[in-house]
């Protein structure tokens, strides 16, 4: 309770939350926050109106959280730890844990995530934690945000929500690259910054679609494995 409420005023400083109002740790541990009315992205997902416009104003506002909130550390063992629990919580065969830790060996000793500091992440980048009211994006849910973390992250993790809603409902995950792409560039300050974040998007993308294949059952479960085990493939 205490930490989401020390989340949500110090993400408050920076960019539109639902602030946080009161706690009460005796009342089961109850956090109240603003009502904040509107649209929610994953409204925009579904009916695909102003898709673009609103995948840039979240570029914009995960930019000003990340930018204004650098930490001199970043704890990449923390990355690591976390996405093993959600292999540990997936229960896979042997053969398919050991071509993931196969992959993940290779991002560990691989350049390209490495980072000389961190920042704030949301981490709970659904599109259902961020509503529209009157054109702004509001943050919700800052329950799991993490410090000292790769701002990329958040990218992948919303990457990896496009890809799998246009997986279901959409006629296949191609049809967002489209959308991923523009809500990359619209984060980036130039061509320079595009063409790093996504040599690293394809890692914290595979981390999108392995939490997301714990709520999944048979066909999708597998193909949400699969896309992950792709997009790790793309490390050098």
């Amino acid at each position: 309770m205490m930490n989401e409420y020390g989340n949500l005023e110090k993400a408050a400083s920076v960019i539109d939350v639902a602030r946080p109002i009161a706690v009460n740790r005796h009342f089961h541990c109850a956090l109240v926050t603003e009502y904040i009315p509107g649209k929610s992205l994953s409204w925009y997902f579904k009916h695909e109106t102003q898709l673009y416009e609103k995948l840039g104003s979240i570029a914009e506002l995960l930019r000003r959280l990340h930018t204004h909130t650098s930490s001199p550390s970043y704890e990449k063992m923390k990355e690591f730890s976390n996405i093993h629990e959600v292999l540990d919580h997936l229960r896979l065969g042997p053969e398919t844990r050991e071509t993931f830790n196969h992959l993940l060996g290779k991002w560990w000793y691989s350049s390209l995530i490495d980072r000389d500091y961190g920042c704030m992440l949301h981490r709970d980048v659904h599109p259902a934690n961020y509503i529209f009211y009157k054109g702004k994006p509001y943050a919700l849910d800052f329950e799991s945000s993490w410090h000292q973390g790769n701002p990329v992250r958040d990218l992948g993790i919303l990457s990896a929500e496009l890809k799998n809603y246009f997986e279901l409902h959409k006629g296949g995950g191609w049809k967002a690259e489209p959308y991923i792409g523009h809500f990359l560039w619209e984060y980036c300050r130039n061509e320079k910054e595009f063409r790093q974040i996504t040599e690293i998007l394809p890692f914290y993308m595979s981390v999108g679609l392995l939490r997301t294949a714990r709520l999944q059952r048979s066909g999708h479960r597998d193909y949400l494995i699969n896309e992950a085990i792709a997009c790790l493939k793309a490390v050098r």
